[in-house]
C-alpha cells in the first residue's frame, strides 16, 4: 500500500502543474459522470416513483409539510428542493437533472477522498469507477433522492476525516451540517455516521473530545425525525421483502451492478482491507487510521442494515447506495496494491469492462420495467366519449396521469377516472384515494366500455376482496363483457373491456 500513497510525488513538479494535474484528476472523472447518464436520462420514461416526486413538488409548501406529517417525512428535504426547481419545467429531463448534478458532485468527492487517503491514482480510478456504476448511473438518471443521500455520505466522509485531523470550529462545523442534510436527505446516510464514530473509538479517546460538539448538533437535529419515523411512519418499509439468503445475494449482486462485479470487487476490496488492518495494526499512524475508516464506512451499513432487518426488513439496494464511495475507493485501493504491476493492470481493466458491459446493457434498454409514455398516449388515441378507466393497482394513477396530462386536452377529457374518491394533494397522501371496491365493482357494471391499466411489475393481491379491479372481475356483471383490445408497453398492458350486449335505457 505505500507503493501508492508514498512515492507517487517522488519527482518534484511545478506548482502549476501540481494544479493542472490536481484539477483535471477531479475534471475527468466528473466529465464522465456528467455524460454516462444522459441516455437513460433522454430515453427513459418514468417511474411510479419518480412521478410521486413530480407530483409532491407541485403542491403548495403547506401540503407538503402536512404529507410528510402522514408519510414520507424522510424524504421531505429532496421533496421541498424539487418543489421549487420545478419552476424551471417539469419534463423529465428537467426534473431529473438535480439528480445528475447531485451524481457529478459525488464523483468529484470521492476523487478526494480517495486522493487524500490513498493517493491520487486510487482517487481517479475510484471517481471513474462510481461514475460508471451500473446502481449510481441510473440514480443520477431519476426523480428520487439517491445520488443526493450518496454524494452527502461521501462528503460527510471527507468532512470527518478532516475534522479529526484539523479539529478547527469551521470543520467541526462544516462536519456537523453536511452529516445532518445527508440524514435529511435519506435516513440510511445515518449509517456511515455510525462507522465514523466506530472509526473515532479506534483512534482513541483525544479524537473523540474535538468532535463531541458536532455530534450533539448531528444528534439534536437527527434524533426527532428517528423517533417521527419510527413512531409514526414505520409502515413505510412494510412492503420491502423479509430477509432471506435469496434477498442477500440480490440486495449485493445489485448494489455492485451484477454477480461478475459483485466477485471482482468483493475480491479486490478485502485485499485492500486485509492490507489497510495489517499497516494499522503494526504502524497505528494516521494514515493508516484514515483508510480502516473508509473500509467502516462500507462495511457498516449493509452490516447494520442485515441485522436489522432480523427484526424487520429494511435491506434494498437504493437505501445502501451511500457504500458505492467507498466501495469504489477500496476497490481501487485493492487493484494497485497488487504486489504486480501486471496484476494491478488486468484487475483495473477487468473492473472496468465489467462496469462498462453491465452500463451498456442498462441504458440500452429501450425501457426500464415500463412504458406509461406510450400507454397513455395509446388510450388517449383509441378511447372514446363516455369511457370510463382504472387503475390495478391505484398507484398507477399518478404516473399514467403525468404522461396523460401532456397530451391535448381534446384526447384526454373522452376518459373518466371512475374510481378517483379524492386527489392526493387533498388527501395529504402519496395517492389519491378511490372509492370502495364494492361501490367501484357497481359502477363498473353500468358502464358500455372499460379500460383497466395495470402493470405486472406492480402486481394486484389477486386473493384481496378489497381490490377494486378484483371485486369487478368476481361480480356476476363480469360475464357481459369481453376483452376488446390489450396492448403492453414493457411490464404495463391497457385493456379494453366492452360490454357484449349494450345496456337498455333504465338498466
Amino acid at each position: 500500500m505505500a507503493s501508492i500513497v508514498d512515492t507517487e510525488r517522488r519527482v518534484a513538479s511545478p506548482p502549476v502543474a501540481r494544479s493542472r494535474r490536481g484539477w483535471l484528476a477531479v475534471a475527468v472523472p466528473a466529465a464522465v459522470a456528467a455524460i454516462a447518464p444522459v441516455p437513460i436520462m433522454v430515453r427513459w420514461p418514468f417511474g411510479h416513483t419518480e412521478a410521486v416526486s413530480v407530483d409532491i413538488a407541485h403542491r403548495s409548501i403547506p401540503q407538503i409539510m402536512q404529507l410528510l406529517r402522514h408519510t414520507d417525512a424522510p424524504l421531505g428535504a429532496y421533496y421541498l428542493l424539487l418543489h421549487f426547481w420545478i419552476r424551471l419545467g417539469d419534463s423529465a429531463v428537467v426534473v431529473r437533472l438535480p439528480s445528475l448534478f447531485f451524481a457529478v458532485a459525488g464523483v468529484a468527492v470521492t476523487v478526494l477522498l480517495g486522493r487524500r487517503v490513498f493517493g491520487t491514482k486510487v482517487g481517479v480510478a475510484a471517481g471513474l469507477m462510481l461514475a460508471v456504476c451500473p446502481l449510481a448511473v441510473p440514480s443520477a438518471a431519476e426523480a428520487r433522492p439517491y445520488s443526493l443521500m450518496m454524494t452527502l455520505s461521501a462528503g460527510s466522509t471527507l468532512l470527518f476525516l478532516r475534522a479529526v485531523e484539523n479539529p478547527t470550529r469551521s470543520s467541526r462545523a462544516l462536519y456537523a451540517v453536511v452529516s445532518v442534510l445527508a440524514v435529511y436527505s435519506h435516513l440510511f446516510a445515518a449509517l456511515t455516521i455510525v462507522a465514523h464514530l466506530i472509526a473515532l473509538a479506534l483512534r482513541g479517546r483525544r479524537a473523540w473530545r474535538p468532535l463531541v460538539s458536532s455530534y450533539l448538533v448531528i444528534g439534536g437535529a437527527a434524533l426527532p425525525l428517528f423517533g417521527f419515523v419510527a413512531t409514526q411512519q414505520s409502515k413505510e418499509v412494510a412492503w420491502i421483502p423479509p430477509i432471506s439468503l435469496h434477498q442477500v445475494t440480490t440486495t449485493a449482486t445489485q448494489l455492485a451492478g451484477g454477480a461478475a462485479l459483485l466477485l471482482s470487487t468483493v475480491l479486490l476490496a478485502i485485499y485492500a482491507g486485509w492490507v489497510v488492518v495489517a499497516r494499522w495494526l503494526h504502524h497505528r499512524d494516521s494514515a493508516d487510521w484514515q483508510r480502516v475508516a473508509i473500509g467502516l464506512c462500507l462495511v457498516t451499513p449493509p452490516v447494520v442494515a442485515l441485522v436489522a432487518s432480523i427484526a424487520k426488513p429494511l435491506l434494498l439496494e437504493r437505501y445502501l447506495i451511500g457504500s458505492l464511495p467507498p466501495l469504489a475507493i477500496m476497490t481501487m485501493a485493492g487493484a494497485f496494491a497488487l504486489p504486480r504491476y501486471a496484476w494491478r493492470g488486468t484487475a483495473v481493466a477487468v473492473v472496468a469492462a465489467l462496469m462498462a458491459s453491465s452500463l451498456w446493457q442498462t441504458s440500452h434498454r429501450s425501457f426500464r420495467v415500463n412504458d406509461a409514455r406510450r400507454a397513455a398516449a395509446g388510450l388517449a388515441a383509441n378511447s372514446q366519449p363516455g369511457d370510463v378507466v382504472t387503475f390495478a393497482p391505484s398507484a398507477l394513477r399518478v404516473l399514467f396521469d403525468y404522461y396523460l396530462n401532456r397530451l391535448p386536452a381534446d384526447r384526454t377529457q373522452r376518459v373518466v377516472d371512475v374510481a378517483l374518491q379524492q386527489d392526493a394533494a387533498s388527501a395529504h397522501t402519496l395517492y389519491a384515494t378511490e372509492i370502495s371496491a364494492a361501490a367501484l365493482a357497481k359502477r363498473l357494471a353500468t358502464e358500455q366500455r372499460i379500460w383497466i391499466v395495470g402493470d405486472d411489475a406492480l402486481p394486484i393481491r389477486a386473493s384481496s376482496v378489497d381490490d377494486p379491479v378484483v371485486a369487478f372481475e368476481r361480480s356476476p356483471a363480469f360475464g357481459a363483457y369481453t376483452v376488446a383490445a390489450e396492448s403492453r408497453y414493457g411490464t404495463m398492458y391497457v385493456r379494453l373491456y366492452v360490454r357484449a350486449a349494450p345496456l337498455l335505457a333504465g338498466q
